[in-house]
C-alpha cells in the first residue's frame, strides 16, 4: 500500500509489513509540464504515474528522467533512480537501459 496506511483499503486488514521491491515499474500515465512550478526544476519536465512491478495496484507519482518526450509510451518498462534533494533521496524513474534489456532476454 502506498502511501502507507494502518488499514488495507481492499481487505481492511491491519496485518501489513514492509517489503523490498525490485525498483522496476511500468509507465501507467504521463504528462509533460511546460510551466515553472517548483524552483530548481526547469521545464519541461515529465510527471508520470508508475505501477510497481511486484504489484500493479501500487502506484507512485514521480518524475520520468533520461527520456525524450517523443519516446514516452504508456506501458514502457522503467527502473528507479534515486535523486538527492537536500537531505532526502527521491525516487525518479527512467527507461530500462538497453544493456539490461539484452541481459534479461538472454536468460
Amino acid at each position: 500500500i502506498h502511501p502507507p496506511v494502518p488499514v488495507c483499503d481492499k481487505c481492511l486488514s491491519r496485518e501489513q509489513e514492509v517489503i523490498a521491491v525490485s525498483g522496476r515499474a511500468t509507465l501507467a500515465a504521463v504528462t509533460v509540464n511546460h510551466q515553472m512550478w517548483i524552483p530548481g526544476i526547469e521545464p519541461p519536465y515529465v510527471v508520470g504515474i508508475v505501477e510497481i512491478e511486484e504489484q500493479a495496484s501500487v502506484r507512485l507519482t514521480t518524475n520520468i528522467v533520461e527520456c525524450a518526450e517523443a519516446d514516452l509510451k504508456i506501458g514502457m518498462a522503467l527502473e528507479v533512480e534515486f535523486e538527492e534533494w537536500e537531505d532526502v533521496f527521491l525516487p525518479m524513474f527512467r527507461p530500462v537501459r538497453a544493456a539490461k534489456k539484452a541481459q534479461a532476454g538472454d536468460r
